[in-house]
């Protein structure tokens, strides 16, 4: 993750990332990857908190709830699932 106003690297995300959306409190950073999972991560540290698996084709939309409590994913399996953000 870069800083968008000087282009300096603010932590780094392990894993490959589809796509990405930072959680409503700016805590968390969710990512879709094509490797049938999707990812939460520290948005200070770049640590990943959590691993959502349970797709079986790539997962290519990741979003937080308005709340941020829950994660809901949307996947190239036909499927969607809803998993809770802690």
């Amino acid at each position: 993750i870069r800083c968008a106003r000087t282009g300096e690297l603010i932590c780094y995300l392990s894993g490959w990332v589809a796509s990405g959306e930072f959680s409503p409190d700016g805590k968390l950073i969710v990512g879709a990857a094509d490797n049938c999972a999707a990812r939460i991560w520290s948005s200070k540290t770049g640590e990943c908190l959590r691993v959502l698996t349970g797709h079986t084709d790539d997962v290519k939309s990741a979003i937080f709830s308005p709340d941020g409590a829950v994660v809901a994913t949307a996947s190239c399996d036909g499927t969607g699932a809803v998993w809770e953000a802690a």
